[in-house]
């Protein structure tokens, strides 16, 4: 389980306008394992300079990174 106290602490730094400090928060995410931090590891996947240091984290997720990922709002748009 997360420590939860880690979490709004690594939360803010997760939207830091300094790409270094957004890496060093992704990657404490993925240590944490924390559901609320994952929408925002997710997002940095769409981010060039992140996208790495985003896989490496979500690989810390392991399985419990797949209910978000398999949501349909998360699943690439058909046209019908």
């Amino acid at each position: 389980h997360p420590l939860p106290d880690f979490i709004p602490l690594v939360a803010p730094f997760l939207k830091h306008p300094q790409r270094a400090v957004v890496r060093q928060a992704l990657l404490a995410a993925g240590k944490l394992r924390a559901a609320q931090l994952l929408p925002s590891v997710l997002r940095a996947l769409d981010d060039t300079d992140l996208q790495e240091t985003a896989l490496y984290a979500l690989q810390s997720y392991e399985k419990s990174a797949l209910p978000p990922i398999e949501k349909p709002s998360c699943a690439p748009q058909h046209p019908p």
